[in-house]
């Protein structure tokens, strides 16, 4: 499976939980939604370089500092 194929699971599966977790942070539903959509695109820039096993660990970790 190639990284765009995996990194397209990877968001369908996890950008809804993921907004919602930078929501509990920062209170307000667009601020929650761009610190998501940036902290996947981190997650795609780490993926080009490296394999990443555990994605939504590495994304609630982003997500927590961004927020």
């Amino acid at each position: 499976m190639s990284n765009i194929e995996q990194y397209s699971i990877i968001y369908k599966n996890n950008f809804a939980k993921l907004s919602q977790f930078a929501r509990f942070y920062v209170r307000d539903d667009q601020a929650a939604e761009d610190i998501a959509s940036e902290s996947m695109i981190k997650l795609w820039e780490t993926m080009e370089t490296e394999i990443v096993e555990k994605p939504l660990a590495l994304l609630l970790t982003i997500t927590k500092h961004k927020s």
